[in-house]
């Protein structure tokens, strides 16, 4: 799979353990150090807007100084940042220093997908190797939290996160390997004048995406059903992302040869469908095998979404593409919670579902027309 492949997946393994072994506890660490409710869900939308917004910048950057530099650099920023919010001891103070690791996150993003679609010609298997260690790593941080909140406190893991970050971007700096194409080879659609069909068709499919996204599995909705209608307990809802989420991983690691077998577009249009349709079924007849079924699509349609990102952005400006479809993907998914909360109010718990369901119907022309048309073959002279 790839030196690069490898190294990228090993070291985002070890930083998701390290980080989600606090990660959703941050907020009451922040409530601890004497940040208000209302201040903390300001906070929030900073911390999601900076991630945002900063992914087209760091494409742009990726393209100018190359993938390694926008990779490890940032690691090492981000890494110091974590460092500095373990020692501040004010909310604003962890506040801003956790800020600053988001940005340096952010401005690193484009540079990975980048990094691992150009690292082989199998895009199909470096991705699903990848999410596969993305998805180990998301799972298994808050059970190694449970296991060790009873002896080290959430300022302790986030000092053991810094310590994480930076001998990672120790070991990027060594290992990875500056595989960026200097210019546009033939065919490839380019950025230099209006902006190609089949890239914008792929990217009002991935706003459409990002929205579903946020309707279900990265949105408060499921959480909240679970919580509201079944009475599932916290322990339990974890515990149900957890299998979730370890089931998605495995499916990509036993079949990391299906995106290239079946087609990128086609498994991310049967994602489109099947997630909120798994998250109806889960509402109506509570059975986890359903909640379960749900987050291994979620896990594919980030796969293949990367897959299709990497063939449409041209080689020489591929960071500027995939950062500018993070940007503005991001900020039409950031809508979701909001209108999904107001459709809760007014049509009742199911509705954020039945808008997901409708999204990824109409997602689904836009994916089909995002195919690159092929292209005419060269004369040859008589």
């Amino acid at each position: 799979m790839g030196r690069n492949v490898l190294v990228l997946s090993v070291t985002v393994f070890f930083i998701l353990i390290a980080l989600f072994s606090w990660y959703y506890l941050f907020p009451l660490y922040l409530k601890e150090l004497g940040a208000s409710e209302s201040q903390i869900g300001f906070l929030y939308t900073l911390f999601t807007l900076s991630f945002t917004l900063l992914q087209l910048v760091g494409g742009v950057l990726s393209d100018r100084f190359g993938r390694k530099k926008c990779i490890v650099w940032p690691t090492y920023a981000y890494g110091l940042a974590l460092l500095f919010t373990a020692l501040s001891r004010s909310w604003l103070g962890a506040s801003i220093f956790y800020l600053l690791g988001n940005l340096a996150s952010a401005v690193q993003t484009p540079s990975f997908t980048a990094m691992v679609g150009e690292s082989t010609e199998r895009r199909g298997k470096a991705f699903s190797i990848y999410e596969t260690f993305v998805a180990f790593g998301l799972a298994t941080g808050p059970l190694i939290g449970g296991i060790l909140l009873p002896y080290v406190s959430v300022r302790g893991l986030i000092f053991a996160t810094s310590l994480v970050v930076l001998l990672s971007g120790f070991v990027r700096h060594l290992l990875l390997e500056e595989k960026r194409p200097l210019k546009a080879t033939n065919g490839e659609i380019s950025f230099s004048g209006p902006f190609p069909r089949p890239y914008i068709m792929f990217l009002l499919a991935g706003s459409l995406m990002y929205l579903i996204f946020s309707l279900t599995s990265n949105g408060p909705f499921l959480t909240l059903f679970g919580s509201e209608i079944f009475r599932l307990k916290k322990a339990t809802i974890n515990f149900y992302f957890a299998i979730g989420t370890y089931i998605g991983a495995l499916s990509s690691l036993i079949f990391s040869d299906l995106p290239e077998a079946v087609g990128a577009r086609r498994i991310l249009g049967i994602c489109f469908l099947s997630i909120p349709s798994f998250v109806l079924l889960w509402s109506y007849y509570g059975h986890p095998l359903f909640f379960f079924l749900a987050l291994p699509f979620v896990h594919w349609a980030y796969i293949t979404y990367q897959i299709v990102l990497t063939e449409l952005s041209p080689s020489h400006r591929r960071g500027t593409g995939i950062g500018l479809f993070g940007t503005l993907t991001g900020l039409v998914g950031s809508a979701g919670p909001y209108v999904g909360m107001q459709l809760k109010l007014f049509y009742g718990p199911r509705a954020p579902f039945y808008l997901a369901l409708a999204l990824g119907i109409v997602a689904i022309p836009l994916l089909i027309q995002s195919e690159k048309p092929p292209h005419p073959p060269h004369r040859q002279a008589l």
